[in-house]
């Protein structure tokens, strides 16, 4: 969290004041819909959670004042003008990490201090409990919107984006999500200009027609995924990836992922091309030194495809794959170099 290092510390009330004075002067002065308060950007509001700790109750009722302090101001604000000014917030992965930095999601919610809630800002998409806002927000008429950041999952080419958006969308409108909040969409992080931004931005734009209604996507391509790696200063506030996992002989780890898509309807209707699983791996491996079993099947035929042998692609029978969790087994066969060469799954892909 070194990168936190000049973070304002919400106890002191002249912070408290500043961010009230900038929200309501826009109340104030513009013809707004609403006020979105991202709190992962970023996420440190008092000094206990630079040491690693969780914050003390009496701080978690500072942010929750504040909270109530914003809902009086808009509401103020919108009874002058004759027009509800909504309040959205962008919060951590789950309830339990968002209350060890402050912030008491659950009372907002019951409380009525929020209309719409963004869990995570998408560093852990496929990862993501949804369900968990949902169950709670839909009680309290709070709608959830999950955030696709620009990679949905991370470190995939920038010709698979629409894959995996549709895929991550496909998961989080199974469990309820009301639409879907964008982060950084389209913005590449190399310096690009004229028709090389143009084209990029339109790589990732290409997906967002079909991303608002479920049955839009229905029979279109998707990349589901387990989520590996999250940016260190977001690690606090992100749901903890399955991957990467090292494997050993006669240990077998055991690695989640989820699945929306029902492959098993769409092959029996004549609508599936291909579904392939592609693992990828930190340094060499071969295909006979695996054990793996997909919900209780064994994989075999994979084939390495990358030319520095670290990934292996396997083409699956739509019976392997169930419409929402899954799971897949993975060790090493036993061989005597295991402990001297290990074998280090980094990513998991399922085409669909």
């Amino acid at each position: 969290l070194g990168l936190y290092v000049i973070a304002q510390n919400w106890s002191h009330k002249e912070v408290r004041d500043r961010k009230f004075e900038i929200i309501e002067e826009v109340c104030r002065r513009y013809d707004i819909d609403g006020v979105n308060l991202n709190y992962i950007r970023h996420p440190v509001f008092f000094s206990r959670t630079m040491r690693g700790l969780p914050v003390t109750d009496k701080e978690t009722e500072i942010m929750t004042a504040f909270m109530r302090r914003i809902r009086r101001l808009t509401e103020a604000a919108g009874a002058r003008r004759g027009r509800p000014i909504l309040i959205s917030a962008i919060v951590p992965d789950n309830l339990r990490l968002a209350r060890n930095v402050g912030l008491d999601v659950e009372t907002w919610i019951e409380e009525d201090l929020i209309d719409m809630v963004t869990p995570g800002l998408g560093y852990a998409p496929f990862s993501l409990p949804v369900k968990e806002f949902t169950d709670l927000a839909h009680k309290h008429g709070v709608k959830v919107y999950p955030c696709i950041n620009r990679k949905a999952p991370q470190h995939v080419a920038d010709s698979a984006v629409s894959e995996g958006f549709r895929g991550v969308a496909t998961n989080w409108y199974r469990d309820g999500a009301d639409g879907l909040f964008f982060w950084n969409l389209g913005t590449p992080f190399g310096y690009k200009t004229g028709n090389e931004l143009v084209a990029i931005r339109n790589r990732y734009y290409a997906a967002l027609p079909h991303l608002g209604d479920p049955a839009e996507m229905k029979y279109r391509d998707k990349l589901f995924c387990v989520d590996d790696r999250v940016l260190s200063y977001y690690q606090h506030v992100t749901s903890t990836p399955p991957l990467p996992v090292k494997l050993a002989s006669g240990k077998v780890k055991r690695i989640p992922f989820t699945v929306g898509d029902d492959v098993q309807s769409a092959e029996k209707e004549g609508r599936l091309a291909s579904l392939k699983l592609v693992l990828s791996f930190e340094s060499k491996v071969k295909q006979d030194e695996l054990a793996l079993r997909l919900n209780g099947q064994v994989l075999k035929g994979g084939r390495v495809t990358a030319d520095d042998q670290r990934q292996i692609e396997y083409n699956l029978n739509a019976r392997f794959v169930n419409q929402g969790q899954n799971r897949l087994e993975a060790s090493l066969k036993n061989r005597a170099e295991a402990d001297a060469n290990p074998v280090t799954l980094s990513q998991l892909r399922l085409w669909v």
